[in-house]
């Protein structure tokens, strides 16, 4: 019972693991500024994940645990950096409003036929 509860466990965090990569790529090419998404969700459920990673790393030690506890730390802090960039950054200062994070990183902009 105990190895179909561990792969069980190991399944739902490849499942999570598809979800932080949909939701990241949907952000990497978001052109608007990710005002649907809430920053302060995101803030919350990274701070969570830290949390859990260190005392799972530090206290806990199980290895199911911690690496579950990455994947969330990982995800949950990559899409609140990502809806920070998309909703501050791009467009205070990069000037880059109408423009993903994709284009941006590779320049496409700058090719472009309309103005910043």
């Amino acid at each position: 019972m105990m190895e179909l509860l561990s792969f069980l466990y190991l399944t739902t965090s490849a499942i999570i693991v598809v979800s932080y990569i949909t939701q990241t790529h949907k952000l990497l090419i978001d052109k608007t500024d990710s005002s649907s998404i809430s920053i302060l969700s995101w803030a919350i459920w990274s701070y969570s994940s830290i949390i859990s990673l260190l005392y799972t790393s530090l206290v806990n030690g199980d290895t199911l645990l911690i690496i579950s506890a990455s994947i969330a730390t990982l995800g949950c802090t990559s899409t609140l950096l990502l809806v920070i960039f998309n909703r501050y950054i791009k467009k205070r200062y990069l000037n880059a409003a109408n423009y993903s994070f994709i284009d941006i990183i590779f320049m496409r902009h700058i090719l472009a036929t309309e103005d910043l």
